[in-house]
């Protein structure tokens, strides 16, 4: 006679029983694709590792070690550090203290907006793409590369189109 093993179900907390063996070879599958899932997760985000001291010179400046950072960066540090106004600007809002840094600290200011910059564009790419597998399908399969250049140009852009102001202002074309 085999144990058995209630095991839970998200949807609606339902209860199942399943023999040890079952549940067993179900939990080797889960200890599988847990550490694949890992391992992927590790590969795509193995860049960040790279850019960590960037991260954290942008999470504070004021609280980051001028060592820990690059050669091109630590006088601009250096000058900020001891500034009280600023250090109070940077507590009230971030993402604000870095758009109105004064100009004698370029370089910090350039790296924000390109680390900054960088997950909004990654947005703007998604989105793009998932229009296009929606313009993109088998019933429109005489659509061209240029068309769809067109489409996806018109379907990601922010301009409002007023089609009945448009169409109240076409003039007539006379006869002769």
């Amino acid at each position: 006679m085999t144990k058995l093993t209630t095991v839970l179900f998200k949807p609606g907390l339902q209860t199942k029983k399943i023999n040890k063996k079952e549940f067993s070879l179900s939990r080797v599958k889960f200890v599988e694709a847990i550490s694949i899932l890992q391992q992927e997760f590790n590969n795509r985000f193995q860049d960040f590792k790279r850019h960590s001291q960037y991260f954290q010179l942008l999470a504070n400046p004021f609280n980051i070690d001028v060592e820990d950072i690059p050669v091109e960066l630590q006088m601009e540090i250096i000058d900020l550090q001891p500034q009280d106004i600023l250090k109070d600007s940077f507590k009230a809002s971030p993402l604000l203290f870095f758009a109105e840094l004064p100009a004698s600290f370029s370089k910090i200011k350039n790296i924000a907006a390109k680390y900054f910059s960088m997950f909004g564009s990654n947005y703007v790419c998604e989105q793009a793409f998932s229009h296009m597998r929606k313009i993109k399908n088998p019933y429109r399969s005489r659509l061209t590369d240029d068309h769809l250049h067109h489409v996806l140009r018109a379907s990601s852009s922010n301009f409002n189109v007023e089609i009945e102001n448009i169409i109240n202002n076409i003039q007539q074309q006379k006869s002769h």
